[in-house]
């Protein structure tokens, strides 16, 4: 039976006039050269496993999906500095998993169970596209999810193998590019230039990435308490 959670993200925001200047990029998580994010969370459920309201079809999991949906939305109202119509979907999806469902201690991945897309540069476009004068048609950022559950009320949240794919045309031509971020970011922190396109292209992605962690710790949190009343 497949464990799912789906909630969308539509963010509305406004656009900012972008000079190029120098100064550091923010911080991206980085191991062995791959961008990659964790969130580690403890909560104070009694009576079930946290695990349990992963499982597909429970009344938990009706009841989880609802709320993140919910919580979407009022996240995206905590951020006014990103460009309009980009939605952020979180598709955690695992065919493997048995109809019993996860144990306390257990694992579960999601592969591409976060995207995030615009038609046209995604965020602020960023200066390395500039430079080969390509027309973007659209551009997503994926990424796998991993859900480690350490114990009945601990878990953490992992953001790895992160992608920024780029579907562009190009005078008569048309083609797709993909770029790892954490060898973009590399590249782009020692290219010399850093303009302010580049440093608010990878502050919008720490916003969203940390974003969809609260997302799910917000509705996991609401849905366990109201289920131990």
């Amino acid at each position: 039976m497949k464990n799912f959670l789906t909630s969308n993200l539509v963010f509305s925001f406004i656009i900012y006039f972008n000079f190029s200047f120098s100064q550091e990029l923010p911080e991206i998580p980085l191991k062995r050269g791959m961008a990659h994010y964790l969130f580690d969370h403890k909560l104070d459920n009694s009576t079930k496993c946290l695990s349990k309201y992963f499982s597909y079809g429970s009344n938990e999991w009706i009841t989880l999906n609802g709320k993140a949906s919910t919580q979407s939305y009022q996240l995206s109202l905590k951020k006014s500095s990103l460009t309009s119509n980009i939605t952020l979907t979180l598709r955690l999806l695992d065919a493997s998993k048995l109809t019993t469902g996860l144990k306390c201690i257990d694992t579960t991945t999601f592969a591409k169970g976060i995207t995030l897309s615009k038609t046209g540069e995604l965020i602020y476009g960023n200066s390395f596209l500039d430079l080969v004068r390509k027309k973007v048609l659209q551009s997503d950022i994926e990424a796998d999810i991993s859900i480690i559950f350490k114990s009945k009320t601990e878990y953490i949240l992992v953001v790895k193998n992160i992608t920024y794919t780029v579907m562009f045309s190009q005078g008569l031509k048309s083609g797709v590019d993909v770029y790892n971020i954490g060898e973009l970011y590399e590249s782009v922190k020692n290219s010399g230039n850093i303009t302010k396109k580049d440093v608010l292209f990878f502050e919008d992605l720490n916003f969203v990435i940390k974003s969809m962690d609260e997302i799910i710790l917000k509705a996991l949190t609401d849905t366990y308490l109201a289920d131990e009343l």
